[in-house]
């Protein structure tokens, strides 16, 4: 875990050291510190936690890269000391424009102690991703797991963004999300089930369905925004092993978010 913290603290630090460099370099500089309260912690369908999170996040942007970092947790977790309710994401990607497409390629460490039981482990994920800036600016992304899952998720999604007045916005997304055999056999796995009780997981199908609206307001550099989803399960069988596991196969989640930019 200190090895961890220490790579954390190192990637951070470098995103803040190449800011000024890059701005000196006349290079398109920008970011963001955010801070996020959360109802639940719900991921790719996947129920995590029903307890409040938190969730603090840094972004540095130069040029064409953008590097991110965010953080989770568990405001209710029973040991303060544990970090068994706890997890990091690090993100770096590329993106390139072209007519009225945005297309994006990057790579995720997803550093994982949140599961209730234990039972999550580190993962590294690739990703691939072409956005249309056209009416609802439809979006294909691809990740592959190359660490824990060795498996295959990809989600659609569309989103539409309406001007309230000159200082809040109206964002609406839906997206939809599909995994290959070996994701959902690894990712929805039933390690609680009793002994001898199967469920058919482990097969290409669609995974899960999140619709948001978020209103985001501004003022001066900072943004609010309260958002509320809908997050569910789509496949029977997925559902079935995620209420087995004792997790939620849908949920309403709330959350609002303060974003600084610079």
């Amino acid at each position: 875990m200190m090895i961890k913290r220490v790579l954390l603290g190192c990637l951070l630090s470098l995103c803040w050291m190449l800011a000024p460099a890059a701005d000196a370099a006349n290079l398109d500089v920008s970011g963001d510190v955010g801070v996020g309260l959360v109802s639940s912690y719900i991921w790719r369908g996947r129920e995590y936690s029903d307890k409040a999170i938190v969730q603090p996040e840094v972004g540095v942007r130069i040029d064409r890269w953008m590097l991110n970092a965010r953080g989770m947790w568990d405001l209710e977790g029973g040991d303060p000391d544990s970090t068994e309710r706890t997890r990091a994401d690090l993100m770096l990607d590329y993106g390139i424009p072209w007519n009225d497409l945005q297309f994006k390629v990057g790579a995720i460490a997803r550093i994982f102690h949140d599961d209730p039981g234990g039972k999550a482990s580190d993962t590294y994920e690739v990703f691939a991703q072409v956005v249309a800036n056209t009416m609802l600016c439809p979006s294909l992304t691809l990740y592959y797991d190359f660490g824990n899952i060795e498996g295959v998720y990809a989600s659609v999604g569309l989103g539409d963004t309406t001007r309230l007045c000159e200082w809040a916005d109206a964002v609406l997304n839906v997206q939809v999300g599909m995994g290959n055999a070996r994701f959902n056999r690894d990712f929805f796995g039933n390690p609680d089930a009793d002994e001898g009780e199967e469920f058919l997981t482990e097969k290409n199908a669609l995974v899960d369905f999140s619709g948001s609206l978020a209103f985001p307001m501004t003022y001066r550099e900072v943004v609010l925004t309260p958002k509320v989803e809908y997050i569910a399960l789509l496949d029977s069988d997925l559902r079935d092993a995620a209420k087995a596991a004792g997790r939620e196969a849908s949920r309403v989640v709330g959350s609002i978010t303060a974003t600084w930019e610079f």
